[in-house]
């Protein structure tokens, strides 16, 4: 069977296909190649019913651990060159059984990976959503508290104590006087900035950490980094400096290394100017808290006896409704980052069946038309090698020529053997009484004249 990974679209897919894809690619399906052997995902296959009911399962009995590993030894899980494509085969005595198992293994990894993509990034955003809606409900009970508290401000009442009403003012009187000091603190800084370049403003660690902690800045580092170890293992392998590969891995690193500046640089550029625009903000805000300090106490002038208490009442449900709100726009924040990182996950590279297996039409093997054919040629090469062998190791002496090549002698005469004689001789010796004109008389008489 074969399974698919779906490459990343939309924005992701831009970036892959700016960034190495091919190694993106091959990176991944390596990775699912080898998540598909784990012994956990083999032991859940191994745990299915239906799996437990093969003869492959039941060959090893209780034997868990040996059938495991037998199945991870079996069961061949390789990516397709130049293809999305990763190939699960097994080869077992049973074409149904063989089918079962490669099914089951895809489904699992399927369902795996789905479970793991999906659960994580969901139950975050469901434990953000509940957040949100307890503090949702706790910040419009406050503002309903306040709303309510200041339709009381004209109660008579407030009138019975003035001396409540001088410290009201006298507290009033003290916060519009730091508010004063705070504004011509912002001024002065506010001031400084301005005259001075926005390139040399100081950057704190704080903003040094969030400047490192971009993703796209890390990306181009890692990418960097990843590269600098190609380099050192092409270093490794002896491979010259002025190598095609390793002149464009430098490239590559060179590119990266620029782009990694350009985007620190980007990046501390927008915080000094978020540092200058912050002030601006702070110094509007405490304008903005002083016009209104001025009017409370143009207020609180004419006010009644508890005006105090309602002061402090009102000032504590507007700190816990400030508190309340930046609580708010941090989870909005967070939801929102959640939320695009579970879309980003969604469309990030995905598996799917591209086919399932099939039961087998014929075996894998024996192959019997390639083994006869080989196993005919094999006994063809070993039986006349074996005849070669044979005859260069043959040191028997069964020949005229051998006598002379193995002795250095001279060969008198040859007698052949009776089985070739076609005169009626019983023994060899009496040839020359029986059979006087045979071949054999004949050949000791040479022998003899010889």
């Amino acid at each position: 069977a074969y399974v698919q990974l779906v490459p990343p679209v939309e924005g992701l897919a831009v970036i892959s296909e700016t960034f190495a894809p091919k190694e993106y690619i091959e990176r991944q399906l390596a990775t699912e190649a080898a998540r598909m052997t784990e012994p956990q995902l083999l032991m859940e296959v191994l745990a299915l019913p239906e799996v437990k009911e093969t003869s492959f399962y039941r060959w090893y009995g209780d034997n868990f651990e040996k059938c495991l590993k037998e199945l991870r030894d079996l069961l061949v899980v390789s990516p397709v060159r130049d293809t999305n494509l990763v190939r699960v085969a097994i080869a077992l005595k049973s074409p149904r059984e063989a089918t079962l198992i490669v099914n089951s293994v895809i489904d699992r990894h399927l369902a795996r990976s789905r479970d793991t993509v999906a659960d994580e990034g969901r139950r975050r955003l469901d434990t953000l959503k509940n957040t949100r809606a307890d503090v949702v409900k706790e910040l419009t009970e406050i503002r309903q508290r306040i709303a309510a508290k200041r339709a009381q401000r004209d109660m008579p009442a407030l009138e019975s104590d003035r001396q409540v009403q001088v410290e009201v003012i006298t507290m009033l009187n003290n916060t519009l006087a730091e508010l004063q000091t705070r504004e011509v603190d912002m001024e002065t800084q506010l001031q400084n900035v301005r005259g001075f370049d926005p390139r040399m403003l100081p950057i704190t660690a704080e903003q040094r950490i969030i400047i490192e902690a971009d993703p796209v800045l890390r990306y181009y580092r890692q990418q960097v980094e990843a590269i600098e170890i190609q380099i050192e293992a092409m270093k490794v392998a002896m491979i010259g400096e002025n190598h095609r590969q390793m002149l464009l891995l430098r490239a590559q690193r060179d590119n990266y290394f620029q782009k990694e500046g350009a985007r620190r640089e980007e990046l501390t550029q927008d915080l000094r100017s978020r540092q200058v625009e912050s002030l601006q903000q702070e110094l509007a805000r405490v304008r903005t808290m002083k016009v209104q300090m001025r009017e409370q106490l143009a207020e609180r002038e004419n006010a009644q006896r508890d005006l105090d208490q309602a002061i402090q009442e009102l000032q504590g449900w507007t700190k816990d409704e400030e508190r309340l709100s930046r609580e708010l726009e941090q989870i909005g924040m967070a939801l929102r980052e959640a939320e695009t990182q579970l879309v980003a996950r969604s469309r990030e590279g995905r598996l799917t069946r591209a086919s399932s297996a099939r039961d087998a039409v014929m075996p894998s093997r024996p192959n019997l038309p390639a083994f006869l054919g080989g196993g005919a040629l094999l006994a063809i090469i070993g039986g006349v090698g074996l005849a070669f062998l044979r005859e260069l190791t043959d040191q028997a002496i069964r020949t005229p020529l051998d006598v002379t090549r193995h002795g250095h002698l001279s060969v008198l005469g040859t007698v052949p053997l009776l089985d070739d004689e076609e005169a009626d001789v019983a023994d060899i010796e009496q040839a020359t009484r029986q059979a006087p004109q045979s071949v054999t008389a004949d050949a000791f008489r040479q022998i003899r004249a010889h």
